[in-house]
């Protein structure tokens, strides 16, 4: 038999190194041309077995389970896959020898006393084969030895279910459920003394069950009638003792060891709300991001050395009392007065824009004084110190504490109370991100009606979750316009985060509304609870786009404030919510305007349906009437009204769009002149974070400017036949202000900023119409004062876009909004340039056009361009469209022209002096010269 196995291997050897020898040499028909055959494998297999068998009966027990582990990595036993049919059984050689050394490796271990190794194994045999009666059993006994109870429960159960007459799984189930006082081992019991009457373990567990639950005796006599024998009292305890032993060492295995407290990663720097729960918030983080994968966020935080309220105290911030003087240039802009005749446009803009002394103003950067203090009064600050009493017996009382989970919720708790005073910057933050850390693991608000919590935790919830859901709200609608680029960058697991928020918060507005009809759950700040939650209902409804719900939800609140003036002589109610910043006050006038609102929105759906179904004439008899002034507005109205309509910029953009559909230019600038001026109102106005947003007005602003500019292009002789409406004047000093907000950049990069170069280019349009009649009567000015200067000046108008030019410069923005100011300023030249060499300011045109070209492209280059071209800095336009490369071609053509031009006269001038005929050009065209 050796020699037959020597002889096997030597083959299977010869096998391999041929198999390898062709792998080296065909790599690609490595995976068509198996290395061995089936049999091979199987004898390989089996050989390797034996081995391994044979080591384990010499007591070579490591050896021998190396020899199984190297036998697990066989092809065939890899390959060797369990059939979900349990029917099926072993049948593949594979699975029979993997069965045999997952069996055999669990018997090596537990002769190690390695019982979690052997648990493995043994687990693992019984996956390939669950119908082994002895395989369950001894399962059984590893699980015993590791007070695994339950799990040995179950090994013992299925071991009867394969064989019900298997003693030692019935003896040792018997003695596992009166472990887990699980008295159905009665049952067992009775089934062992029907096996064997002499079963002394079953009667003295039977009796001991009945000493602790006499009332099994009765329920379980007819079981036990005939089954009475003598009872040993020395067998009897020693029964009773190995069941109780292996009691108690599972309730040892069970008891939690002690574990140090943890203690907060990012200190409490100081005794204020906003450091305390950046603290807590840090600590959350830490267990979730590093305590994985299970962060034990029920371990008590140690708080103790916040005990002495003088460990920290938090020095008043040194306040320095300054003013700022600024150089008033953008008030003289926006507060000049307005002219009333032909040329008042034109003057107004010149002595704003234009007037030297003013631009020396404007460039100067605003200064700052500081007011020197009383050195007393400073010295008595910096020395006073202020202790948060309230917070402090927070600290106190959260010593004793069930984790970080528990910790944010007490802290939530006690935010929530103060939700009505005014909270310090950062604050609203920092308990929006606790908040949304606690909700991730909580189950749920407590159910109003069902009182499982007492009244005072209710309300605490309650009051907590209504406040932070409005801060919720409100950071939802200031950022809803972002919303839908957020989406796209998300990934999965963002979008079910985002996803879960929105019906969390769905949840707790429905438990929060049925809470608003327990009065006596709130007692005195019932009321006000009730008004919040419906007020909250409404406009997270309205945000939502379900006005007809928003609309009951307004009528609610409105009923409740009406119901409590009267109920208290005419006292009307007022709730201020000072930590948002919108719709922080709630009366019933607010109401109200949000009711105007939402009946507005709806017709502005009717208004857009009609725009869309090209009803133009409809949309601008609808829209016209709402204009703050104009011959078809009703009547002015103030900003406060305005403000309240979150659709308005839609308005103005529909009636805008329906004028320009309909080629009505003239009515399109009256009404676009007037929606700048309510915009421009808008931008400027401190409420513009409110809806509808800073940004939403901007994009408004620059799309006005547009329809302006291009009622202007359409039909330029508008301006010069301007109906009377048309405030010109006004919308000069709009343009004005536009200008001064784009040069001032805003502190945050994120927040909306108005950029636009159109304002420039109308201010041009509005100097063009009357420049002539404004020329004559400066130079009669100037005659009249006796100024001998004859320098000819340029034209007001192109004056205004070489300032805009060289203002912009200096900061490098003039090739802003990919050059459109200077790419108008080059079309502007060139027609002025094209009127004829008779100019007397050409040579500043030429030199405004060099300087357009060269900041746009960069032409000429910094080593070849002449002195007087200034070096702006500015980003250089990317691509040069075809009217771009059209006007340089035709720029570069008439100055070969010239050239060609002045050389010919040359040249006849000097074959003339010599007697020769003059070149003909043509001919030198025609040869290829």
């Amino acid at each position: 038999m050796k020699n037959r196995h020597k002889t096997l291997r030597i083959r299977i050897a010869a096998l391999n190194a041929a198999s390898q020898t062709a792998d080296e040499h065909e790599d690609h028909f490595r995976s068509a041309k198996p290395s061995q055959t089936k049999e091979a494998q199987e004898a390989e297999a089996f050989a390797l077995y034996h081995k391994a068998l044979d080591l384990q009966k010499h007591d070579k027990f490591e050896e021998s389970a190396r020899a199984y582990h190297v036998l697990l990595k066989t092809p065939l036993l890899r390959e060797a896959v369990a059939s979900e049919d349990e029917k099926v059984g072993l049948k593949h050689p594979g699975l029979m020898l993997k069965y045999s050394t997952y069996k055999n490796l669990a018997s090596l271990a537990v002769l190690r006393d390695d019982l979690d190794t052997a648990m493995d194994f043994y687990v693992e045999a019984v996956m390939l084969d669950s119908t082994d009666v002895n395989m369950w059993y001894k399962l059984g006994q590893v699980a015993l030895r590791r007070v695994s109870i339950p799990l040995a429960r179950h090994a013992f159960e299925v071991g009867l279910r394969c064989n019900p007459d298997h003693w030692p799984c019935l003896d040792s189930l018997i003695t596992v459920l009166y472990t887990l006082s699980d008295y159905s081992c009665l049952y067992h019991i009775c089934k062992a003394l029907e096996k064997d009457i002499g079963y002394t373990k079953g009667r003295v567990l039977k009796e001991k069950i009945f000493e602790e639950q006499p009332c099994l005796r009765r329920d379980s006599m007819k079981m036990f009638s005939k089954m009475y024998a003598y009872l040993n009292g020395g067998s009897s305890h020693s029964i009773v003792e190995e069941a109780l032993e292996l009691r108690r060492q599972r309730q040892a295995k069970l008891t939690p060891h002690h574990r140090p407290d943890l203690q907060l990663v990012e200190p409490i720097k100081r005794f204020t709300w906003k450091s305390v729960g950046d603290s807590f918030l840090a600590m959350y983080k830490h267990q979730n991001e590093c305590l994985v994968p299970r962060p034990d966020f029920g371990r008590r935080i140690d708080l103790s050395m916040y005990k002495d309220p003088d460990c920290l105290a938090q020095t008043l911030p040194t306040t320095t009392t300054t003013t700022t003087t600024t150089m008033p240039a953008a008030d003289t802009l926006s507060t000049a007065p307005l002219p009333s005749k032909f040329s008042g446009i034109t003057m107004f803009i010149f002595f704003a824009v234009l007037d030297p002394t003013l631009n020396d103003k404007a460039k100067r950067a605003p200064k700052r004084k500081r007011v020197i203090e009383d050195c007393a009064e400073t010295a008595k600050r910096r020395s006073a110190r202020v202790r948060n009493t309230k917070l402090h017996t927070f600290l106190l009382a959260n010593m004793q504490n069930g984790g970080i989970l528990e910790l944010l919720l007490r802290y939530l708790k006690a935010i929530g109370k103060k939700f009505l005073e005014e909270w310090p910057p950062g604050l609203t933050g920092v308990v929006l991100d606790i908040y949304s850390c606690w909700r991730k693991h909580s189950a749920g608000l407590p159910n109003p009606l069902l009182r499982d919590s007492t009244n005072q935790h209710i309300k605490e919830m309650m009051m907590m979750s209504l406040s932070c859901m409005e801060l919720r709200l409100e950071h939802w609608s200031r950022t809803k316009g972002k919303n839908t680029s957020q989406r796209k960058s998300m990934s999965s697991g963002d979008h079910g985060d985002l996803d879960s928020q929105e019906a969390r918060f769905q949840t707790d507005l429905f438990v929060i509304t049925m809470a608003s009809s327990q009065r006596d759950v709130f007692e005195k700040d019932w009321v006000s609870f009730a008004v919040r939650a419906h007020w909250l209902k409404a406009r997270h409804l309205a945000f939502q786009g379900d006005m007809e719900e928003a609309l009951e939800g307004y009528d609610v609140c409105v009923g409740l404030l009406r119901c409590h003036s009267q109920s208290s002589d005419g006292e009307k109610l007022t709730i201020n919510l000072p930590n948002l910043c919108v719709d922080a006050v709630i009366t019933v006038e607010e109401i109200e305007k949000k009711l105007k609102s939402l009946e507005r929105c709806q017709s502005l759906e009717e208004i857009q349906r009609l725009f869309e179904s090209s009803d133009y004439h409809s949309v601008v008899r609808l829209l016209q009437p709402t204009l703050s002034c104009g011959p078809s507005s009703i009547r002015p109205k103030p900003l406060e009204y305005i403000s309240s309509a979150p659709e308005r910029p839609a308005q103005l953009l529909l009636l805008q769009s329906s004028l320009l559909r309909l080629k009505d230019f003239k009515q399109c600038l009256e009404s676009s002149e007037v929606a700048l001026n309510e915009a421009v109102q808008h931008l400027n106005a401190p409420l513009s974070s409110s809806p509808p947003t800073k940004e939403e007005w901007v994009a408004t602003v620059t799309a006005m400017l547009r329809g302006i500019e291009q009622c202007i292009n359409e039909q330029p002789q508008l301006l010069a036949s301007t109906p009377q409406p048309t405030n010109l004047p006004r919308l000069a000093s709009n343009l004005i202000q536009l200008i001064d907000l784009s040069m001032v950049l805003p502190d945050d990069p994120k927040e909306p900023h108005f950029s636009s170069m159109l304002p420039w280019m109308l201010l041009y349009h509005l100097l063009k119409q009357d420049e002539a009649e404004f020329d004559c009567m400066l130079r009669q000015h100037l005659i009249w004062h006796c100024c001998d200067d004859d320098t000819p000046l340029l034209p007001y108008s192109l004056m205004l876009l070489n300032t805009a030019h060289e203002y912009l410069g200096r900061r490098s923005w003039c090739c802003n909004s990919d050059g459109a100011l200077l790419k108008f300023f080059v079309r502007m030249l060139r027609q002025k340039l094209a009127e004829g060499e008779t100019l007397p300011y050409k040579e500043e045109l030429e030199t405004a056009l060099e300087q357009c070209f060269y900041c746009l492209y960069s032409y000429p280059s910094k080593k070849s361009k002449a002195r007087y071209l200034e070096e702006h800095s500015a980003p250089q336009v990317p691509k040069l469209s075809g009217l771009t490369c059209i006007n340089l071609v035709s720029l570069l053509f008439v100055i070969f022209w010239l050239f060609q031009h002045c050389f010919y006269i040359l040249s006849k001038w000097h074959l003339a002096s010599k007697g020769l005929a003059p070149l003909d050009f043509t001919k030198l065209k025609t040869s290829g010269i």
